[in-house]
């Protein structure tokens, strides 16, 4: 295997590693029985924090170090595994105190994608010029991958091994190890951005409608996803699907679609063109998120059907939209994807507070609180046509 395959499956594990580790709080939430306004409170904090520190990381990269950023960014997710062992210890504390460690914990692994993501990107979306959708493509496929384990890998652990969700680390320190040996990625520092992080944001072109319109797209796409997952176990548990569907069966079920069609469409957009692609994909949304919000299928057939389309539709947007921004601005690759990537997520994540808030206190049932959040998909659509062709070449709109 050459270096550079070496570099790219340490890559890809990582991801795999760090997705599935930093994504079972919907699901531990639920096994738990913690409250939604307080669950949705607690994402929100640790990701709008966290997240936000994304360019940092991007810029910290973009000088030689997106090695240590990808290794050292999947170590944080790893305190996630000992939430099993601590569930007991926890409900025995006071609550203030509860809530504050599972924040801490909750905040170190939304710390670690932080770092992770913008140095992964990077390393993915430069490996081919020509192919750099489906490369990126590939690399948000095996998030998804990770993601979509996570829920039943979590909970089958913490129902079978009596809670010890710990030996999960055994397989995250194993990749930790090939990829300290194997990951070698070709990283030339950017030494316009050796100036500083401050500097660096200010090569972020904020107030161009071109890079405005791109972000806020994601940003509400970011929204719709976050709120839909934070809110998942309980939407499969009302409409009366079996236990396994509740607990990461259905995640299976929807992040399948996101891991097959995403890499054969961010490579079909490099030819057909990624807006087009991107307006296609949302208008598939829209109606497949509706139709598994408001009126699912009762056999699991067509339930598996609906969240592979779902799944497929949905999670489009960020690799063909991260891919448009990295191609509008050359040379600002880690910084750009930073942005569009972490602040976009943090706006994001305010959407699992919101929508907790709908069910805990405003008694809205789940697939109506989904169904509002629902409207931020058409907001994503109309922002899309806005979105400037992705020649490259087009002067920059004020």
């Amino acid at each position: 295997m050459s270096p550079s395959a070496k570099t790219i499956v340490s890559l890809l594990g990582l991801h795999v590693v760090i997705d599935c580790f930093s994504s079972i709080w919907p699901i531990y939430k639920h096994l738990v029985e913690i409250p939604l306004g307080e669950a949705g409170m607690i994402v929100t904090l640790a990701s709008v924090l966290t997240y936000t520190l994304q360019p940092m990381f991007g810029a910290w990269a973009d000088r030689g170090h997106a090695r240590a950023c990808v290794i050292f960014g999947t170590a944080l997710s790893f305190p996630m595994m000992l939430l099993g062992p601590l569930t007991g210890p926890l409900k025995e504390a006071p609550t203030y105190l509860m809530y504050a460690v599972l924040f801490v914990i909750v905040c170190t692994a939304r710390l670690g994608q932080a770092v992770y993501h913008p140095a992964g990107a990077m390393i993915a979306g430069e490996v081919s010029e020509r192919s750099r959708s489906g490369m990126v493509s590939l690399f948000v496929a095996f998030g998804w991958i990770g993601y979509g384990s996570s829920q039943a890998v979590f909970s089958f652990m913490y129902e079978n091994a009596n809670g010890h969700t710990e030996w999960l680390l055994v397989p995250g320190i194993v990749i930790i190890l090939f990829s300290i040996v194997n990951c070698r990625p070709v990283n030339t520092p950017n030494h316009e951005v050796r100036t500083g992080f401050v500097n660096s944001l200010r090569q972020v072109p904020w107030f161009e409608k071109r890079f405005l319109h791109l972000f806020f797209m994601l940003a509400l796409m970011s929204g719709l996803g976050q709120g839909f997952f934070f809110l998942m176990p309980e939407l499969f548990e009302s409409y009366g699907y079996p236990e396994w569907v509740v607990r990461g069966g259905g995640l299976i079920m929807f992040v399948t679609g996101s891991a097959l069609l995403i890499v054969p469409v961010g490579y079909a957009s490099d030819f057909l063109g990624r807006k087009k692609t991107l307006i296609i994909s949302l208008f598939g949304t829209i109606g497949t998120y509706y139709w598994l919000v408001l009126s699912p299928p009762e056999s699991l057939v067509g339930l598996a059907g609906v969240c592979f389309l779902t799944g497929g539709f949905m999670n489009i947007a960020n690799p063909v939209g991260v891919a448009i921004g990295q191609q509008l601005f050359p040379g600002k690759s880690s910084i750009i994807s930073g942005v569009l990537m972490g602040l976009a997520w943090s706006f994001g994540y305010l959407a699992p507070w919101m929508v907790g808030v709908l069910v805990e206190e405003k008694n809205y049932g789940v697939p109506d609180a989904l169904g509002v959040l629902g409207i931020v998909s058409v907001g994503a659509l109309v922002l899309s046509f806005f979105i400037l062709e992705d020649n490259g070449n087009a002067e920059p709109q004020q």
